[in-house]
């Protein structure tokens, strides 16, 4: 029986190896490599002989801490995955093993005490319990709770308190209840009764149940917490763009102000032509000149506003190697208000510029009209699908916020390195 034990327990050992390793790549979002599992097998192999064979007492606190830390330690230093995430991941595989321990050990004294049945095949039928029910766990808790980075931060401790107080709840059933084991009629005997044995089991049943309430409650924790953050960003981007714009509305008046003081312009440099005072009225024509340059437009596209901010961000587009085309055109009677129409194409011009930066090609081509009774803006630019980053960033979200709040449609595609934003309004 012994002989038969060590080697049901080392093939336990290697499986169970193979599964935990598994677990730890998916749920790590890490690459899945075939050394990956060696070295593990070979760790966990060389930690069950040890315990097996050694000629000296060791605490059971000892033997639990060793492997806790040896998933800890594949995370951490192998597979390099960050401290929180592989904490989180020693802490499910502990828990789960533990729990299913106990659930072998409860099976196990229930058929030994209650049938008569060969305590070889017994060994047997628990270890296959135990691999079978840990594997589908630990797969189902891979796929439905896997890192993506969003277990670490000082929100962890919502997890790891109460995870780590049932993994020592496991751990004190195991050596309290079912250790040391008894031999009665040549036959395993532990100290538990059916009776308590089936109590255990529903105890049990109710701790897995918690380990996908915790994990639940804290993704929708986290979940919350970000969008919190999102608008808090959204919401300092916001007041950026409202001062941008509250500027961009001053440059505007200035110019209104130097167009009016034209004719006053022109007198005063006649004076000093007729006066001969050729040096003067030279002087005064490049300053006039500067004035000019600086308050002109490149585009003009009917709405004040949009022809300032498109003369900065185009000309910096332009000074960072862009080819840019525009063709603009704000129709009378659009149903977005100043503000809302200059979040739409501030955002939409910095995340092309920004989408252009590592492409081979830069261009953005932006363009506004007016189609039937739809007011339609669609901007094409260049980037580089290898270095782009998925996801909403924060431009994109105000606009998407706008674009809901005035009941528009927004298309986001990308298509041969060309990323396209098109916004459609009625103006009904």
């Amino acid at each position: 029986m012994e002989i038969f034990s060590s080697v049901v327990l080392y093939i336990v050992a290697l499986l169970s190896s193979l599964i935990i390793c598994r677990f730890l790549i998916i749920f790590s979002s890490s690459q899945n490599k075939l050394q990956y599992y060696f070295i593990y097998a070979v760790i966990n192999l060389l930690n069950g002989y040890f315990s097996l064979n050694v000629q000296f007492y060791i605490p059971e606190i000892v033997c639990a801490t060793i492997n806790f830390l040896i998933p800890l330690i594949l995370c951490r230093v192998i597979l390099k995955t960050r401290f929180s995430t592989s904490l989180l991941g020693s802490l499910l595989v502990a828990v789960v093993f533990g729990i299913y321990n106990i659930v072998a050990f409860a099976f196990d004294g229930i058929l030994l005490r209650e049938t008569q049945m060969s305590e070889y095949l017994i060994l047997v039928l628990n270890s296959a319990i135990l691999l079978i029910l840990s594997a589908v766990t630990l797969e189902v808790l891979s796929k439905r709770y896997g890192s993506q980075g969003k277990w670490g931060g000082k929100y962890s401790i919502l997890y790891i308190f109460p995870l780590t107080f049932m993994y020592f709840v496991m751990q004190t059933i195991i050596n309290v209840v079912y250790n040391p084991v008894k031999v009665v009629n040549h036959r395993l005997n532990y100290s538990t009764t059916t009776k308590q044995d089936v109590e255990i089991l529903f105890v049990i049943g109710i701790s897995l149940v918690s380990i996908y309430v915790i994990l639940y409650a804290y993704e929708k924790i986290m979940r919350q917490i970000k969008i919190q953050n999102r608008m808090s960003t959204l919401e300092a981007y916001t007041e950026m763009q409202k001062q941008y714009i509250s500027e961009a509305k001053q440059k505007y008046e200035n110019t209104k102000s130097f167009r009016h003081d034209m004719n006053n312009h022109m007198i005063t440099l006649a004076g000093l032509l007729k006066n001969n005072e050729n040096q003067k009225a030279t002087e005064y024509l490049k300053r006039f000149s500067k004035e000019v340059t600086e308050l002109s437009f490149d585009v003009v596209t009917g709405n004040a506003v949009i022809d300032v901010l498109l003369k900065e961000k185009l000309s910096f587009a332009k000074g960072q190697g862009i080819k840019v085309v525009c063709d603009m055109q704000v129709p009378k009677g659009v149903p977005l208000d100043d503000f809302d129409l200059c979040i739409i194409i501030f955002n939409v011009l910095d995340n092309a510029i920004k989408g252009c930066e590592y492409a081979d090609e830069r261009f953005i081509d932006i363009t506004c009209k007016k189609n039937k009774e739809f007011l339609i803006i669609d901007i094409m630019n260049s980037f580089n699908p290898v270095k782009y980053e998925k996801g909403l960033g924060v431009g994109l979200e105000a606009i998407k916020y706008v674009t809901e709040q005035y009941g528009g449609y927004l298309e986001i595609s990308t298509e041969n390195n060309v990323f396209r934003v098109s916004l459609m309004f009625s103006l009904k």
